[in-house]
């Protein structure tokens, strides 16, 4: 045990060296000072230490900075194919926690939602053990303990090549959860929600190869999905929202360009958030799509990145604490990660092109005031996670 001294001496000297003595113990934890000071990304996670190689992490959510979870896919060698995993952060790091595999085939976890500690439900898609190589509808809840899959219905299970697939999930109580994805054969949106005891299918209106990427609300009956909308001969940015009683496609700014929608969030009835990109007038390559709902409309709001350009920027995911702290992150496609910041008046870029990172992209964030939590990939296709404070 280390023992400390003290040297005869005058009253304050005396009081520095009992300090010094106690510090040890009254000094915040390293972790706290640094998330404290910090402007820069912070890397949680070391997949050489941590878990497999050649993975992704598609989401994250969080109960608490003690308690999140992060899920995606990692590469499994006795399968030779990528399956589900799931990462868990218990203040100090990152530990593997992953579901039992469905099936030896092909599965990837693509959206997550925290309810409490014992109640988190991640969805996905798994390719079925048959030869008609269907991807099946996928769903698993963490009860504090494990995880149990639960069945969820697969509209199009038992058609050859077809796929349904849940790519975001959001929750507003145990008995009330929503997900939603594609299907694609005839290709349609697919929407599904958990009453406490099952999953069902729920209609809502699309047009052929629409597809649905995201979904968020401040209650049940306020709820948006986004995602893409086949306009001609391109894609083009999709919103649909739900008032408690029925489905309506709701027109927004961005969807007279080619693009699409990757995340939504909803702070309020008139203060909702949705990100992706969009083939920018005048520019090369693809730009960050930004836009906002006030209540009435949907308007195209400018991002740092926006305008005439020769690199593509890519926002995948956005989240808020409040109305003038909204946080969206993705890429510079190729180069590095993108962490954008709203403050109520405007966006400016948090960690950009000039900031050395090792992640190639941010795929999902979540966010408590003065800080974000991320996670996504590096230029090794190597699942990264770690956080970024104001």
């Amino acid at each position: 045990m280390k023992r400390f001294y003290c040297l005869p001496g005058v009253f304050l000297a005396l009081l520095l060296c009992l300090l010094m003595q106690v510090s040890p113990v009254l000094a915040a934890p390293a972790s706290t000072t640094k998330a404290q000071t910090c402007k820069s990304w912070q890397d949680t996670y070391d997949p050489q230490a941590n878990g497999p190689l050649d993975s992704m992490l598609w989401s994250i959510a969080r109960v608490n900075n003690h308690d999140m979870w992060s899920v995606g896919f990692a590469h499994n060698q006795t399968a030779g194919t990528e399956q589900i995993y799931a990462l868990h952060w218990n203040g100090t790091r990152w530990t593997p926690k992953t579901p039992a595999q469905p099936s030896m085939n092909p599965s990837s976890l693509n959206g997550v939602t925290a309810i409490a500690s014992n109640d988190v439900w991640a969805v996905g898609s798994y390719m079925d053990a048959t030869e008609q190589r269907n991807d099946l509808t996928l769903a698993e809840h963490w009860n504090g303990k494990t995880w149990t899959r639960i069945a969820t219905p697969s509209p199009q299970g038992g058609f050859t090549n077809i796929s349904d697939d849940l790519k975001a999930v959001t929750a507003f109580s145990s008995s009330d959860v929503w997900a939603v994805g594609s299907k694609e054969g005839p290709v349609g949106v697919l929407l599904e929600h958990w009453n406490g005891k099952q999953w069902s299918v729920l209609s809502l209106p699309y047009q052929y190869e629409d597809q649905l990427t995201a979904i968020s609300g401040t209650s049940s009956k306020d709820i948006w999905v986004v995602g893409q909308r086949m306009n001609g001969h391109m894609f083009v940015p999709l919103v649909e929202h739900w008032n408690g009683k029925s489905w309506t496609v709701v027109p927004n700014q961005a969807q007279t360009f080619g693009g699409e929608l990757y995340s939504v969030k909803a702070i309020a009835a008139n203060d909702v958030w949705a990100v992706g990109n969009y083939d920018a007038p005048n520019s090369s390559s693809s730009q960050a799509l930004i836009e906002h709902w006030n209540g009435s409309k949907w308007s195209m709001v400018a991002s740092p990145q926006g305008g005439a350009s020769s690199m593509a920027y890519l926002l995948n995911a956005v989240t808020a604490t409040a109305t003038n702290d909204v946080w969206a992150a993705g890429s510079v496609v190729d180069t590095s990660p993108l962490l954008e910041h709203w403050n109520g008046k405007k966006w400016s870029i948090a960690v950009g092109p000039t900031q050395q990172t090792n992640y190639n992209a941010i795929n999902a964030i979540t966010a408590v005031p003065g800080m974000v939590w991320g996670a996504g990939t590096d230029f090794g296709e190597e699942p990264m996670a770690g956080y970024y404070c104001s």
